[in-house]
Order: structure tokens, then sequence, then C-alpha cells
């Protein structure tokens, strides 16, 4: 029980992290569920089991967060990235972090 405690202490803090990637509250939530569902045993992990996971009746509010919701995604990678680090190092351990990224010629 205690590691799942610790395991939503982390979840708070990197959502934190997060959330002014997002303008509005909704899609905050909606990106919380989707990780929450992404980290649960559910056995198959798309918009309709992670729906459902959630208790959303339809997996339109996945969708939408997936496919129309204005949030900066390589910034979203960029502090994951350093949450990780940051966390992992205050344990002493190492880690090494690969971020793929998309470069755009005009």
């Amino acid at each position: 029980m205690l590691e799942a405690v610790g395991v939503r202490e982390k979840l708070d803090a990197v959502m934190a992290t997060l959330a002014p990637l997002f303008a509005r509250v909704e899609p905050r939530r909606n990106a919380r569920a989707y990780v929450e569902g992404l980290m649960s045993d559910t056995p198959r992990k798309n918009c309709w089991q992670l729906a459902e996971h959630a208790g959303h009746s339809t997996p339109d509010r996945m969708q939408w967060l997936l496919e129309r919701a204005r949030w900066d995604a390589f910034a979203a990678m960029d502090a994951v990235g350093k949450f990780t680090v940051e966390q992992l190092a205050d344990d002493g351990l190492t880690v090494a972090v690969w971020r793929e990224s998309v470069s755009v010629d005009s």
C-alpha cells in the first residue's frame, strides 16, 4: 500500500508539472485519466478501454485529447524527461532520457 501512495504522489507531481501546458482544466483532467489508464492493468490500451477505466461512457474525451486538444507535446516530453531525471537523481540512480524529435525544414 505504501508503494501505491508513492506512485500517486509522483503522478500528482508530474501532472502538476504538465498542468501549465493545458489552457483549460478539462484537458488536464483527461490527460491525467489517460495516464492513469496507461498505468492500469487494463489489458488493451485504446481509447475505449482507457475511457471505461476513467468512468467515461464513450471514448470521446480521450479521442478529443489525442486529436484536437491544444497542448505542446514536445514541451510535455521535455517536462517528463526533466522530472524523471530529477526524481531518479534524488534516489541516487542514473537515467538516460531519449527524446525523439522531428525537425521540419521550411
